[in-house]
Formats: structure tokens, sequence, C-alpha cells
């Protein structure tokens, strides 16, 4: 058989059906007769790891890009609009730029299918709400033409909008002391969630504090409510007893749901500022903040309505309580805000809703219309949900957009059952200060069309949000799920090299969630930075069964799943709550709590500590004495009465509890924990909550290390006896080093493994004690896995250093010791996600890493794009996986003379990115059909080891190529 080769156009119109997208920056997927033989890539990464473009073709010398869909057009067309915040006008026809419109919403009010709506730099203070929607082939495109972060949509207003005036006597009851002429007030007829003072350069330097005490002080970041102050009752002062010196609870007769009491100043932490209940006037109609004083895992946001000044007591509204436990009392950290009696420094602000006024003592002296402040008047930035006359928006992609200052939401798309959003993107974007980010709720109370289907979300920041960064729910019109499930209503969502920081400090929910996905279906999150959350990173709530039985589902019973959690750090987390987990999932027996086809590999779960007060003090979850694990509940990666779970090829280090938490339920479906690393914790693996046997469900440990955690590498806590009838649960080919390393003495026997049990528990310091005492770890081992640089001494989990955990050629306790092949649930999952996970040897080797190839690669995103002449082309390099410790270097070949590139920096390791920025020199408007392909070489050295990458780009095409192979 010989080949000839046929290239021929195509334009995207002709595709038949919906293209494919991968994840490497959205090239569309087609099938090839063979492996290109430039697919080459490291052992043990998937294809979406390594980025490169995608080629098809007899030959590498015939190879033609295929590009993305959604940038065919780039180059402006008839039907393109034109924006200019600052010289556009909305009578123009927005043509072109020098007939610019003013503002978005106008050209959002004419764009069809295929318009690009190219934005020009500048602030654009609105709400955007589409008319119409694109088609699969022809998107609507709202695009930052210079960038992105160049467009910046605001819902907020400048200070110097409002008319403000000084305050000549203390009429609305100031603390004594405070000058009244330093307060200016304005009116406004809402109350702004949002005040922040900008910088000359448009930046926020700080965002303004609601009038509070004690004031906002935090010296350590992981210690977040240290210096708010302590409560000495609830609904009265004296406990009757010590509880940090008594049984813990002991003060529960003195707790209450709606009333805080708080009659002295607090003396500890060394700095705290002097107050209390009896001290800040009267607080009635202003605000509590509160975590709970059981363990400290809610913060609670209630109003205050009643103060009784004289006896230091509050009361408040709603009840603050859970699981029918009274939550307010002793040892209660709290802070109060929203009087103006607590207005006493500058920047702080109050809102009088009598009056519709802001007061404001602005930072800096003089009046706030010349310190460049902003105010959020606008609820939501940029919605999707009301195109085509509410049916639904679909095919809109936003690019490089920024949104800020929103007292609801950024992004939403909110459709009811009878509505629809299909393939909508957001790329490039960064959103902050708003409510929650991006917000999809969707009905499924009708036709199973109306749902929200491939919504993307990639190469995006969204950071210092109220609640949470994402939040993705559905429901039906016809009763709550899963009684009445016919369909999920949210899928093929996809989530992607975005950061997420920042999140749920000020929180309006009792659970100060980072992100959260309600009955998930069809959903990839991938190469994502999460940190800085005040609970649970990122938690998945519910799944969805119909089943007459308890456990041991089929898996069409379970209705939803196929998720896949791949690449990503979750670390900070648990900021400002004990009992939570930088990765949660979190299910309700009986028809809730069993997942399916759901993939958690190549994750990294550090520095996630769960520090509280409260568990401190009544010594909840602690190390005992010397450890620095006091009073933390924070774990890497929490399986909440949930199971049906694989875990593979993932990391959780330095976590205050543990690296790897299952509790409760977690046999009632298949677990599969595979090639992870759990060290430098509390505890490696806890598995705890059992209260049945669910014999015939297995749960799989296999191939893990377990290395150098304080007290055990495994607990197992089984007070009511059932391990021994838990058939299914095996624990085999695990690797552990240096466990049990405490010397507080509160650990019986500490090491690798302990069941703790009603009548005596049970210790295995060694591997030889678990082989000689239970069925588990045939073929275990136990000893340094001589790892490429980690020091066994270094127990510092505060310091943010990151050993290099892949393994040498002394590794030989790892190399090769592992299973000789995968359960097949996981390989089957590892095969449908795409996930190309090869093995070096005989067997798989222990832990993380499989020894052989160069163990990491450079990702460029996008792989490929497309600019008109003279345009401007972004690529983000970054390093895969994100925990390489090694710093690389990175270096570009030029393949033109006609090219301007520029790398910035030059060297990254860890999460960090570079930025390679090429620059076209032809002159705009050139002919250049069919178009210039430059592939650029770049080349990453670290470690002793060198990997080549490329980064492709088109000047000047219009059309897709896809080469014909005529065979005879």
């Amino acid at each position: 058989m010989s080949h000839h080769s046929l290239v021929i156009l195509i334009t995207a119109a002709l595709l038949s059906g919906p293209p494919s997208l991968s994840s490497e920056g959205g090239l569309v997927s087609l099938p090839v007769a063979r492996a290109s033989r430039l697919d080459k890539r490291p052992t043990g990464w998937s294809q979406t790891s390594i980025s490169r473009p995608v080629y098809a073709g007899p030959s590498e010398s015939d190879l033609v890009p295929v590009l993305p869909i959604e940038d065919l057009s780039q180059a402006p067309q008839a039907n393109d609009l034109w924006v200019d915040a600052a010289s556009g006008n909305d009578l123009n026809d927005g043509r072109a730029r020098a007939t610019a419109f003013r503002t978005i919403q106008k050209a959002a009010n004419m764009a069809a299918a295929g318009t690009t709506v190219h934005i020009l730099p500048g602030v654009y203070r609105e709400t955007v709400q589409p008319a119409q929607s694109g088609s699969a082939t022809q998107p609507i495109r709202y695009v930052a033409e210079n960038g992105p972060g160049t467009a910046i949509i605001r819902g907020s207003e400048p200070a110097s909008s409002l008319t403000w005036t000084p305050l000549t006597s203390n009429s609305i009851g100031l603390p004594p002391g405070v000058n009244p002429a330093n307060i200016y007030s304005a009116a406004l007829s809402a109350p702004p969630r949002f005040v922040a003072r900008l910088n000359s350069a448009g930046n926020v330097l700080a965002r303004l504090p609601l009038a509070r005490e004690p004031d906002e002080k935090i010296t350590t970041e992981w210690k977040y409510h240290e210096y708010w102050w302590a409560a000495n009752g609830g609904k009265y002062e004296e406990t009757g007893c010590n509880p940090p010196a008594n049984p813990k609870n002991c003060d529960a007769s003195s707790r209450s749901s709606t009333q805080l009491t708080d009659t002295a100043n607090d003396t500890v932490p060394s700095g705290i500022e002097l107050g209390n209940l009896k001290t800040v006037g009267n607080l009635t109609g202003g605000m509590l903040v509160a975590i709970d004083n059981r363990y400290g895992h809610y913060m609670y946001r209630r109003a205050i309505t009643g103060h009784d000044t004289a006896a230091g007591r509050i009361t408040v509204s709603p009840p603050a309580n859970a699981e029918g436990i009274f939550l307010l009392g002793w040892g209660t950290k709290y802070y109060v805000e929203g009087k103006p009696y607590l207005l006493d420094t500058p920047g702080e602000w109050w809102y009088d809703q009598n009056t519709k006024r802001l007061y404001l003592w602005p930072p800096a002296s003089g009046s706030p219309a010349a310190q460049n402040i902003e105010i959020s008047r606008r609820s939501v930035g940029f919605s999707l949900s009301g195109c085509n006359n509410w049916i639904g928006c679909s095919y809109i992609t936003l690019d490089g957009l920024a949104l800020e200052f929103f007292n609801e939401n950024a992004i939403e798309i909110s459709n009811g059952g009878n509505q629809k959003s299909y393939g909508d993107t957001v790329r490039h974007a960064r959103i902050r200060y708003a409510s929650r980010g991006v917000v999809i709720d969707q009905g499924t109370g009708y036709s199973a069309s109306n749902v929200t289907d491939g919504f993307t979300l990639e190469n995006s920041e969204v950071a210092y949000i109220d609640n949470r960064a994402i939040h993705l729910n559905y429901w039906s019109e016809y009763g709550g799920l899963p009684a009445s499930f016919t369909h999920a209503g949210i899928v093929n969502t996809v989530i992607r090299n975005n950061e997420l920081h920042h999140l749920s400090f000020r929180s309006d929910t009792d659970n100060a969630t980072g992100a959260l996905f309600m009955y998930a279906d069809k959903l990839r999150f991938e190469g994502n930075h999460v940190h800085h959350i005040a609970q649970n990173g990122m938690q998945f709530s519910y799944s969805v069964i119909q089943s007459s039985k308890e456990y041991g589902f089929t898996p069409q019973e379970i209705k939803t799943g196929e998720i896949l959690i791949k690449d990503n750090i979750f670390e900070q987390a648990c900021q400002n709550a004990f009992d939570c987990g930088a990765l949660k999932f979190w299910g309700n027996p009986p028809d809730t709590h069993v997942f399916r086809d759901v993939l958690i590999t190549g994750n990294v779960f550090r520095n996630n500590f769960g520090w509280t007060y409260i568990g401190e003090k009544r010594g909840y979850w602690s190390g005992g004495p010397g450890s620095a694990v006091q009073g933390m509940g924070g774990f890497g990666l929490y399986m909440n009465v949930v199971s049906g779970m694989h875990v593979y090829r993932n990391i959780a280090y330095n976590n205050g509890q543990a690296g790897f938490m299952l509790y409760g339920n977690w046999r009632d479906g298949g677990m599969v924990y595979y090639n992870n690393i759990a060290a430098n914790s509390l505890y490696g693996f806890y598995m705890a909550g059992l209260d049945d046997v669910r014999n015939g469900v297995s749960t799989l440990v296999a191939n893990n290390m377990v290395v150098n955690n304080e007290a055990y590498g495994i607990l197992l806590d089984d007070p009511n006896d059932l391990l021994p009838s838990m058939t299914g649960l095996t624990f085999d080919h695990d690797l552990y080093y240096g466990n049990g390393w405490s010397t507080s003495g509160s650990f019986w026997k500490p090491g690798a493994m302990t069941i703790w049990e009603p009548a005596d528990n049970s210790y295995y310091p060694t591997l030889a004690n678990i082989r000689t005492h239970t069925v588990w770890e045939d073929h275990g081992a136990e000893g340094d896995p001589h790892f490429q640089s980690y020091t066994l001494a270094d127990r510092n989990m505060f310091d943010g250093s990151w050993p290099d955990l892949r393994l040498t050629g002394s590794s030989t306790r790892a190399i090769d010791r592992g299973t000789s092949s995968l359960p097949a649930s996981l390989a089957t999952l590892l095969a449908h996600f795409g996930v190309d996970d090869a093995r070096q040897g005989t067997a798989f080797d222990i832990g993380r890493y499989e020894r052989g190839g160069a163990g990491w690669a450079i990702v460029v995103t996008p792989a490929s794009q497309m600019v008109s002449p003279s345009g401007v082309a972004r690529y983000a390099l970054s390093l895969s996986p994100s925990d390489w410790s090694d710093t690389v270097y990175l270096t570009f070949t030029n393949p033109s003379p006609m090219l301007i590139m520029q790398l910035t920096p030059n060297a990254i390791s860890l999460s960090e990115q570079a930025i390679l920025t090429i620059t076209d020199t032809h002159p705009a408007g050139s002919p250049l059909s069919p178009g210039l392909w430059y592939t650029v070489p770049i080349t990453g050295a670290g470690g002793g080891l060198q990997v080549i990458a490329s980064a492709g780009i088109l000047i000047g095409g219009t059309r897709i190529y896809l080469p014909i192979l005529l065979c005879q």
C-alpha cells in the first residue's frame, strides 16, 4: 500500500458534528491511522501531561497542524465588533476599532454566531448579558484584545463618583477618642460587599474592612483566627470547670445556640487587642463571626439581635448548632462587626441601612474622592443565562477578561429546567473580589437535553472570593435528588490549569469551602493549583444511587460519576477550620455516598494543618507534649462517609492530622489506594468510623509508601470490633520507613500500624509484627526508599520545604517490588480517562514515581495558537508533575526573523509558570493565506536531565487543514 497526501481546505462548518476538545489547549482531537513518531514522552504520565501540537499525516515532513476551532475567528471578520471604554460610543456601528462601542453590553446585544467582540484595554463598569448564543462551529467570543487582564469589567464605582461629606459631630455613635472629622459619608442605595484601595496601576493595595473588633491581625497564616477574642461562656459566663484540664466537654451545660458571653479581656496570645462584649457599645443590629466551640469546624455568621452590655452577653439569630449540639460558649473565637461604635481605625467603614449612607474613615487624610477607592455596586459581572429569549446561552467564550468587585457572582449560568447551556468557555480570566466566582445552577425537571453541558474554565485565576471560587449545583423541580433523579443537570465540565486561592474567609455559609460540586457527573479537574482556603479546599458532595440495596451497588445503580482529579496541587487549605481536607468527598447513606468511576491521580496534598484554638485548648487530635501537632484536624485527601474511589500516584505530605483519611462507610463500595506516598504527618493513613460490616466489598491498599509519620503509618480505628469480619480489606506491597518517631510519650508502641479496638488495641511497630498478627503485607517492604533528596530528620512541617521523592538506582526496596498488575477497575479507569501509565520492569514500583524516563515534562498551554499578521501569542510554560523540586532552566529557538520572542522568567520550579510571548512583525493585513506555520522548540534543563517541548503558531491562517490519505 502506498500513501499519497492530498491536503484540502475545509471550513469549520463542514465538520460533521461538534468537535472533540482535548485537554491540550483546546486542540481538536481527530483519529489517525497510526501513532505519530513525535509522540514521545516519559513513562508514567498521561497523554495530557505533555503539550504538543496534534498532527495527522503520513510522515513527519508532511505533518500539518489541526488548530483550535475556537481560534478560527482571531483574524478580523466582517461581523466582528469592537469596544473601547476610553473613546468608544454606543451610537457608533462598532464594526472597526475607530468606530467602537463604549460598552460591552452594546456589543452583546448585537453579537451573533461567529462574532468576535474585540474589547480594547480599559475599565468597563457594567453587567454583561448576551442576547444570542453562538454555535458549535461559530462561537461568540469576547476577547481582551491586548491580552489577559487588559479589559477589566468592574462591579464597582470609584469613590470620586460620590459626593462625600465630613462629619462635623459624633452623630452616629463613634467610640470615644475618634475625631468625627476623620469620617466621611456619602449616599449609597445599598450596602457594598467590597471597599478597596487601588494603586495608580489599578491593582488592589488593600481591601478596606467593615468596622470590627478586634481588628484583623494575622501573624501565622494557618492560624487565621488566633487573634480573635475568646468568649468565656455561652448563655452565662461561668462554665463551672476548666475544659483544658478537665473532661473536654465539661462546659456543655453553659453552651448555647443563640447566646455568647465574654466579660474579660484576653491575655494570650501576646499582642491580642484588648476588649470584650462589655466594652464595645451596644451591638444590636451588628454581626457576630464565630468559630464553634466544640472542634472549630464551623464558622458562623449570625445577626446580633440583642446585647446586654452590662452582662457582656449577645443574642444572635439564626441558632448556631450542628447535629443537635449547641456550639457557642467557652473558647468560641469571635469578632463583631458592622456597628459605628467599632469604627475606630483608618480604612474601616460602616453602612447605615436606615439612612442609606456609607461612612468611611479613609486610609489617608482627606476626602475619599481623591484616594483611588473602589466601592462595589453591581451584583453580577457576566451572566450567561438570558440568551435567545431565556432559552439559555451556549457556545460563548470569554477570553482574557478581568472581573472584579461584584456583590454576588462574577460569572453565572442560572438555568431552570426548561433552559440549557452548551459549550461555554472561560479562559485566561482574572476573577477577583466577588461573593462567588463562577456559579452554575441548572434545573432538571424537563427534557434531558436541558442541561449545562461542556462548560470549561481554564488558564484562569479565581482569587479573593468571599465564598466559593466555583459552585456547581443542579436540582429537580419534581423533588429532591436522588429519588426524582432522571439525568444529571451539569455534565462534561472541564476545569484545568487554573489558580484558585484565598477563598471563603468571609463565607456566608457555615462551611467555608473553596469550591463545591454537587452530584458531579462527567467532570475533569486537572492541573489546578488550589491554596489558601478557609475550610475544605474543594468538596464533592453526594452521588446519586437508585437501588434497594444497602451496599454492593452495580455501576448501573450509581447514576453519577466519571470524575477525574489529576495533576493538581492542594495546599494551605483548612486555615480556619478543624476536621477538614484539602480535597474532600462527602456523602450521606443510603443513597448519596457511593461514587462511580472516580480517579484521583497525580495530585499533591501538602501543608494542610487544620489548626483551631479550641481544638488545641481541648486537646483534640494532638501529638502530645513536644509535638508540633496541637489541635490540628487537617487532612490531605478526606473521604467522609463515601466510597467508590480510585486513588493512584498521589503524594500527601506535611498535613496536620493525616495524609489520607477514610471515615465512615468507606467500604460500602470498592476503594483502591495504589502507589501513593503518605509522609510527614501525624498519621499516614487514618481509617475510622466503622459502624457495621460490609462483607464482599473490597478496600485495596497496595504499592504505597508510608514514610516518616510521627505516630503511626496506618491507623485503623475500629470501636465496634468489626475488622475481623471485613474480609475485603487488604494491605500488601506497601513500604514502611521511619514511622513512629514520636518522643512525646503519648503513643504506645508507635510505628508502622495500629488498630484501635474496644477491648484491647493492637500495635504493630514493624512490618514483621504486621505479618505475624494479620493476614496483610505478605509482600510488603520496610526500610529506606532512597529518595533523590530526603532527610528523615527534617520534620519541620511549617518551613515550606519540599523534598525530592523520586526513586534512584539505590531504591531496591521500591523498584519492581509492587504488584505485577493493577486492579482491573483501576486499569479500566486509566484507559477510560486516557492516562498513559506504563510501568518499567517486571512489576510496578512502590510509591508515587515509576523509575525510568526523565520523570518530568514541560507543559505548553496552549500547545498551538493562530494569530493575525502583527498579532501576539502568549504561552504558559509549567512543569509536570507540578511537584518537581529541581529548578528547570528554559531556552527557546526562534524559527524565523519575522518573530520577536520573549521568555519571562527563564527558570521555574514546582508550580511556577513562565510566559513565552511571540510577536509577529508582518504588517497588519498581510495576505498570508493559507498562513505560515512555525514550531518553536523549548528546552528545559534541570536535575541533570534535559527535556524538549514545543509551541506552535500559525500566522494568518483562516482554515482547518485536514490531510486526506489516499491508499492504494
